[in-house]
């Protein structure tokens, strides 16, 4: 997770999604208690 929004909404950089072998980004996702694609998060 790379920034977090005021509506809640944050972006993802991950290895892998949208850009085989680099980086991909996902920009302002809402996660719902139905979207099961950030279920585990890594944090540091």
């Amino acid at each position: 997770m790379n920034a977090v929004h005021a509506d809640g909404s944050f972006d993802v950089e991950e290895y892998n999604w949208n850009n085989p072998l680099a980086y991909g980004t996902r920009k302002h996702v809402h996660v719902s208690n139905a979207q099961a694609d950030f279920q585990w998060m890594l944090h540091f």
